[in-house]
């Protein structure tokens, strides 16, 4: 197990680790699955398709409060004709709704 001092510290880890790959998987908190999403984005080693987060909690959030309150968000992209039934844009969704 390795702990790491702070967020970048961390990212860094995450980055060299993932120089060769073709796709990434993250599956953490919301505000990691974000920064490390980013990162691998924003430093150009995968293409958005190739990366596949999912915020699986946010810290201080209950579930069902944070449902309630991220649905009009996907009721107003299905209404603007998203197909909210597709993986991808729920993901895309998730990200949005949690800045």
């Amino acid at each position: 197990m390795t702990c790491f001092s702070s967020v970048d510290e961390f990212l860094d880890a995450v980055t060299a680790s993932a120089q060769g790959f073709d796709t990434a998987w993250i599956g953490a908190e919301h505000s990691t699955a974000s920064a490390v999403r980013r990162r691998l984005l924003s430093d150009g080693y995968l293409h958005p398709d190739d990366v596949h987060a999912s915020a699986y909690w946010t810290a201080g959030r209950e579930w069902d409060h944070a449902f309630e309150a991220s649905l009009p968000a996907f009721v107003a992209a299905r209404a603007a004709g998203r197909d909210v039934t597709d993986p991808a844009v729920l993901q895309a969704l998730a990200f949005e709704y949690g800045r």
